[in-house]
Parts: C-alpha cells; sequence; structure tokens
C-alpha cells in the first residue's frame, strides 16, 4: 500500500492526544473521612470493570477516528494482486507544469511534490491498465498524449517532464484528458488532476468542460497542491525617467509591486541595486490584489551603461521578486538639430553650441542633410519649424525612435 499525499501521515502522531488527556484526566482517590456510612450506596464491583471497559472502548474509537481523517487525508492506495478480478482501468493523469508550480511546498517545489505525487499514484495501478499522463501546458507537445502501461517507460516520461515556465490552459487539458477517456475501451475510467489551484489558470474555461453530464461514469479525483511561507508578492514593472540622464544629478524610477495573497502584507522591504551596489530601499504596505507604486530617488555619478534590478524579500515564488533593468548615461547629450536651412538655426546655435552649454554636444543641419547624418549617433534630434517632411526623412526618424533615440519638436 502506498499513499497519495505522505505529508499528511506526520499528523498520525494526533492519535497520542487522546490517550494523553485519558492518562491526566483518570480520577484521582480521594479519602473523605464521613462520621456516617449509612447514607452511602455500595457500587458494584461489576459496574465497576463496566465503567473501565467503556472508558478503553472510547478512548480507542477516538484514537481510530483520528487516525481514518489522516489516513483519509493522506490519499492511500492499494497495489493490485495477481488473479485479482478487477477490471482494467483507463486513468488520465494531468500534471500542472505551469510557472507558478515553483513555489515552494512542504518538501520542496510544488512540481517535484506534483511528480512524486503522481509516481506514487502510477505505482499503485496494475500492469493492464492505461495512463494517459497529461502534463499542461503542453508547449507544443501532442494534444493526445499516447497511453502507456504502468511500468519503467512511464515513469521515464514522468521523469523526463520538466516545470515550464508559460501560464497553464487548464480547459485545453481537461477537454484533452476527457477525450482520452472518452473512446478508452475500459469500463473503469479515471481522472486524476494534479495541480495548485491558482485561480488565473481556471479563467475563460469552455462551458462543455464545465458540463457535469459530459463527466458521466468518470471518477474524477482532484489533488491540490498547497505552497508554505508567506503570500506571492511580485514585481510587475519598472518606470525608468524619460528624461535624459545626466551624471551627478538625481532621477526617479518608479516600481509596481502587487499583493497576490489574500490579506494586507506590512513593512514589505522593496530595494533598488545598480551595479551590484544598494541604491535605495523602502519599506510598503500592501492590500490584496491591488498594484502599488513606490518611487526610489538616486544619481550615478559615471557616464555610460548601468544594469540594475529593484528586489524585494524573499516569499513562496521567488521567480518575481526581482525585475532587471538598464540605464544609459551618456558623458554628453549628442542632439542633431534640423531646420528648414541651417541658417534657421542661428539663435539656438547661439543657445547650445558653447562650452556653457554643459552636458550638450549641438550639430545643426538642414533637413536636405537629414539622410547624411548617421542618426545611431546622436542621443536627440531636435525638429525646429519644420514644414513637412517627405516620406524617406520620415522612415529614417522612425527608425531613430525605434532604436532608442528620443525626439524633440520645436513648432518655432
Amino acid at each position: 500500500m502506498g499513499f497519495l499525499n505522505s505529508t499528511f501521515l506526520f499528523a498520525l502522531a494526533a492519535v497520542s492526544v487522546p490517550l494523553i488527556i485519558h492518562f491526566l484526566s483518570k480520577r484521582r482517590i480521594k479519602t473523605i473521612e464521613f462520621s456516617s456510612l449509612k447514607f452511602l450506596e455500595q457500587m458494584q464491583k461489576s459496574r465497576m470493570k463496566w465503567l473501565k471497559i467503556k472508558e478503553l472502548l472510547l478512548l480507542v474509537l477516538r484514537m481510530a477516528v483520528i487516525a481514518l481523517i489522516v489516513m483519509a487525508f493522506a490519499r492511500p492506495t492499494l497495489r493490485g494482486f495477481a488473479g485479482s478480478s478487477r477490471a482494467s482501468s483507463s486513468v488520465a493523469v494531468i500534471l500542472d507544469r505551469s510557472a507558478s508550480m515553483e513555489a515552494q511546498g512542504e518538501t520542496g517545489n510544488l512540481f517535484d511534490e506534483a511528480r512524486r505525487t503522481a509516481g506514487r499514484l502510477i505505482g499503485g495501478l496494475e500492469p493492464a491498465d492505461m495512463v494517459f499522463l497529461t502534463p499542461f501546458p503542453s508547449d507544443g507537445a501532442p494534444e493526445s498524449p499516447n497511453a502507456l502501461n504502468p511500468g519503467e517507460k512511464l515513469q521515464k516520461k514522468l521523469s523526463d517532464t520538466e516545470l515550464s515556465y508559460s501560464a497553464g490552459n487548464v480547459g485545453r487539458a481537461l477537454k484533452t484528458a476527457l477525450n482520452e477517456l472518452k473512446i478508452s475501451p475500459h469500463l473503469n475510467r479515471e481522472k486524476y488532476f494534479i495541480n495548485d489551484f491558482q485561480k488565473n489558470g481556471w479563467n475563460d474555461l469552455p462551458p462543455d468542460v464545465l458540463n457535469r453530464a459530459i463527466w458521466k461514469d468518470i471518477n474524477l479525483s482532484h489533488i491540490a497542491l498547497s505552497p508554505s511561507g508567506p503570500d506571492n508578492v511580485g514585481i510587475t514593472d519598472v518606470l525608468l525617467p524619460p528624461q535624459m540622464l545626466v551624471p551627478g544629478e538625481n532621477f526617479e524610477i518608479e516600481a509596481e509591486i502587487v499583493n497576490y495573497g489574500t490579506g494586507t502584507m506590512d513593512n514589505v522591504l522593496v530595494g533598488v541595486v545598480v551595479d551590484g551596489e544598494r541604491k535605495a530601499q523602502s519599506s510598503i504596505s500592501l492590500r490584496p490584489e491591488q498594484p502599488t507604486k513606490t518611487i526610489f530617488k538616486f544619481k550615478l555619478d559615471t557616464p555610460g551603461k548601468h544594469g540594475g534590478y529593484v528586489e524585494i524579500d524573499y516569499d513562496r515564488y521567488s521567480l518575481d521578486n526581482r525585475r532587471y533593468f538598464t540605464l544609459d548615461i551618456p558623458e554628453k547629450i549628442s542632439l542633431l538639430a534640423v531646420g528648414q536651412t541651417e541658417t534657421d538655426l542661428r539663435f539656438l546655435s547661439l543657445a547650445l553650441n558653447r562650452p556653457e552649454a554643459g552636458q550638450i554636444s549641438y550639430k545643426g543641419i538642414g533637413a536636405g542633410d537629414l539622410l547624411r547624418e548617421n542618426l545611431a549617433g546622436y542621443n536627440v534630434v531636435l525638429l525646429y519649424d519644420l514644414k513637412s517632411l517627405d516620406p524617406v526623412r520620415e522612415v529614417a526618424l522612425t527608425t531613430f525612435l525605434d532604436g532608442g533615440g528620443g525626439l524633440f519638436i520645436s513648432l518655432g
């Protein structure tokens, strides 16, 4: 005999609770002196024996009830015996391998726990049974899995199944299992669904899957795996500053954080690390299912490309605890001004084309010379009082913007 959820067997220790209570609550004989005993009834010895037997029976029943409840949660399975009259079965095992199964459970991540549970389930079947192992999401695998008999080949297929970082489509997995079981020649048909029951996986289920009538004559079993530890908190977005960055000047970045749990979480520590150095941090409170934004203000003294991330404390699902970003701080902001003619830029040139302009490296050209310039060498293109641009120059500017360049338009 095996157990699908053997972690519950630790709860068998609770069987000792009634026994402990029994010994602690045993009556202690207390001698009380009476002046007269004529009003006391003599208790028959047989009655005393019956009371003791009754107490022992109640104690055994209480211990048995606790043990049976624990065994029910552990989901025992029995191996078939040679010569058994049990009819062969077709069994569909739907195994959740979506990204949320990376969360930590009592004995490792939930996906490893799910594979162990499926392995114990398959080990309890008979050689003549047929098993459809259906991992989801499929990630391009055939929608209809090949039926295998319990044995080394099926166990290898189970061990080769790996975690996927895609969202699981519960409806498609259920429909695949249903289609396989419907055409099965066996009278006994069973479906086991092993997953963590994340609610986003149950959105937009096909109506026919929810119809009880189509599951007639199929035994349905759901094995839910629950993560342990604090509720999951994830960083969903990091917004970088829209302006050009200058060495030594403060700027702000904004992080959006979501609490996926059911209760408010206080004192969640959020920090920003750039080039391996923590630049800022804050402690925030998060309401359930409500995006919360927090702003960090700091500066970087050296120009160049900088890599960093926003991170939160450890929780049950570590993959969304960091969000990475890159910053590019130019040594000087290279600006290309484009006018109808170069003469039209004379006032702009007087303002920007001088040492006092600081971080700006200026160049001015007429619109006719735009296609001669390598726009990838500039940070910003300034269009100054242009009446129009032909399609070829529009394509050149669009390519420049798509590559991360900045565009400033002055209407003159």
